[in-house]
């Protein structure tokens, strides 16, 4: 439907890694607090989406994953969570959190980005709980910065601009069997597209509008359990 083809690549090698990891966790009082640092050492590093151009005879744009001999990602996460009691009356409670990561990411043998990188992004939001903890109300703002460090020798390559969506989510429990579950996703209906989506494309490609993420959107759920 989108008029492109993945082919098999018979020489592709397996992945390899050598990871390093750090953390440190702090806990005061009704606060958390959670900092992971990370390196990631690739031999064979996997790119999935090498666009290898329009194959006119298939009237299909190819892409196919090849290895990239060395490569590195490095990183940080950092995590809050804050829960405050009997804020608007007895038993109920607010909690309030927060999610930061950025990661970066390179070719070692050309010194060049990994297009395979997501960008950065946070996460803020706020949670009211009721005092029965059947009911809740979230709130919640996605942050996610625009990718435009990529390997694109030619220039040609489509990037994203950075975004904010925000997103309420409430649940009910009529029992201990049955919840309810609704959403309001995209509150303001912001026009925007995932990196993992578009990369690989080329900026005057015009699949790229359709390639877009869902504007104002919702669901409603009901689960049943046993």
């Amino acid at each position: 439907m989108f008029k492109m083809r993945a082919i098999p690549n018979a020489d592709l090698k397996s992945e390899k890694t050598h990871g390093y990891e750090i953390g440190y966790s702090v806990d005061i009082e009704q606060h958390t607090f959670n900092l992971v640092g990370f390196l990631n050492d690739y031999k064979d590093f996997i790119q999935t989406k090498v666009n290898l151009g329009f194959d006119p005879a298939v009237q299909r744009l190819i892409f196919q994953s090849q290895n990239i001999d060395n490569a590195e990602i490095y990183g940080v996460e950092l995590s809050y969570k804050g829960k405050f009691d009997n804020v608007f009356n007895s038993n109920n409670s607010i909690t309030a959190y927060g999610n930061l990561f950025w990661s970066d990411g390179e070719n070692k043998d050309t010194e060049q980005p990994l297009n395979e990188i997501q960008p950065n992004h946070a996460l803020l939001g706020v949670q009211w709980l009721s005092a029965d903890e059947n009911a809740s109300i979230a709130f919640n703002a996605s942050l996610v910065d625009g990718k435009s460090d990529i390997d694109d020798p030619d220039n040609k390559l489509a990037t994203t601009s950075g975004y904010t969506t925000f997103d309420l989510v409430v649940n009910y429990s009529f029992s201990d069997k049955i919840t309810l579950a609704a959403a309001i996703y995209n509150i303001t209906d912001k026009k925007y597209a995932h990196w993992s989506d578009v990369n690989g494309f080329e900026a005057n490609d015009p699949l790229l509008d359709t390639l877009a993420a869902a504007g104002i959107n919702g669901s409603v759920q009901i689960k049943y359990a046993w």
